[in-house]
């Protein structure tokens, strides 16, 4: 938003969220706004532009939270957690969940 393209600059779990969520649009995914509310304590600490995107994502069960109740949205993604969050994506485009 602030024309910067971050490079070399971590990405937050919910910035993941949300590219994988435009990657499904493009391609036109079937993946659609969820209207249920988010059950992670901190949802009210998601970014307003990357709601959306947590929502389907989580709907689909591509991306969860932790066992703490929490999603951790402006936390850096880990190596793990892109790597399960890319398989589970390339799962559900293969599987048409």
């Amino acid at each position: 938003g602030d024309g910067i393209f971050g490079v070399g600059q971590n990405v937050t779990r919910q910035d993941t969220a949300v590219m994988l969520y435009n990657i499904a649009l493009k391609n036109e995914q079937k993946i659609q706004k969820s209207i249920k509310e988010l059950e992670f304590i901190d949802a009210d600490s998601i970014s307003d532009y990357a709601n959306d995107a947590v929502r389907a994502l989580v709907d689909l069960k591509i991306i969860k939270g932790y066992e703490d109740g929490t999603f951790k949205p402006r936390s850096n993604v880990t190596r793990a957690e892109a790597a399960k969050l890319i398989r589970e994506f390339i799962y559900v485009k293969e599987e048409g969940r």
